[in-house]
């Protein structure tokens, strides 16, 4: 992971851009803009501070300043001669874009509050997020004064609606250094790639440069997981993904993500997802519970 600085435009207080690729580049990372993401295409695994989830298109995430954050995308779309995208609208902008004291004056109390709550990490769902996706897809399209009346508009909506919820379990913390950002991504990167097998303490130790006792207190800290049920959740995670994507059947599933027999998925899925893979597949695909 590492800090990443968000180029100032002369011409402009934010940082609009579409991003269109084969898949995302951005290692894990943070910076010190508010950043708000809609995926227009794409599906993988999303690290918010110490949040692991799943993303997919539709999806839409505000994160607060040095929060660290990357969206990586699940394998398929590393295959040379996969045929699938990632897009993504992304806006960056200042907490203080409109200066230092214009969200410190009364009128702005909610705003105020929000950029609290965004310090962590939020997920929109709902009518706040096609407002919000309806804003970033015409922004630049506006004038200079309409586009800042958007923005205000924009955090108006997050700061009164009931349908954001917060991801990441911790503040970030001061303390998170460029190499400690590089360590962990070495760490996320290799699990991604080897999730599959089984990973030995000594060896994921040696990527981080680590040894096995320091760095199981490491992970912990900076995850408030173990490695272990890091990387159950990343299978899970990425079965959800099958579940959605494929046409695989459950116990094919299982099998391409690592898990030992189709009984112990079962399980496992059932204790992080609340529901079975079948469940969850008709439900997310159709609607079905």
């Amino acid at each position: 992971m590492r800090h990443v600085k968000i180029s100032d435009n002369a011409e402009q207080s934010f940082q609009l851009t579409r991003e269109v690729v084969p898949h995302f580049y951005n290692p894990l990372h943070f910076h010190d803009k508010l950043e708000l993401t809609y995926m227009v295409q794409g599906y993988g695994t999303a690290f918010i501070g110490d949040y692991i989830g799943q993303f997919k298109a539709g999806d839409m995430f505000f994160m607060g300043s040095r929060l660290a954050h990357d969206f990586k995308n699940a394998p398929e779309f590393f295959k040379a001669d996969s045929i699938l995208k990632a897009e993504a609208i992304v806006l960056h902008f200042d907490e203080a874009f409109l200066g230092d004291s214009f969200f410190k004056i009364p009128e702005m109390k909610e705003v105020q509050q929000l950029f609290k709550d965004v310090r962590t990490g939020l997920k929109i769902e709902g009518e706040s997020k096609a407002q919000v996706k309806a804003i970033l897809e015409h922004l630049n399209q506006s004038s200079p004064v309409k586009q800042i009346t958007d923005i205000l508009s924009l955090l108006d909506i997050l700061a009164h609606s009931t349908e954001v919820s917060n991801l990441s379990a911790s503040l970030p913390s001061n303390t998170f250094n460029y190499s400690d950002a590089e360590k962990l991504d070495r760490v996320l990167c290799y699990a991604m790639d080897h999730y599959k097998e089984k990973i030995p303490l000594e060896k994921i130790a040696e990527v981080a440069h680590m040894t096995t006792s320091a760095f199981c207190r490491y992970f912990k800290l900076r995850t408030k997981r173990s490695f272990s049920e890091f990387i159950l959740e990343l299978r899970i995670q990425n079965a959800s993904s099958l579940l959605l994507n494929s046409d695989y059947t459950v116990e094919q599933v299982a099998l391409e993500c690592g898990f030992e027999s189709s009984s112990y998925f079962y399980r496992v899925f059932k204790k992080v997802k609340k529901e079975t893979p079948s469940s969850y597949q008709k439900r997310m695909r159709y609607g079905k519970k």
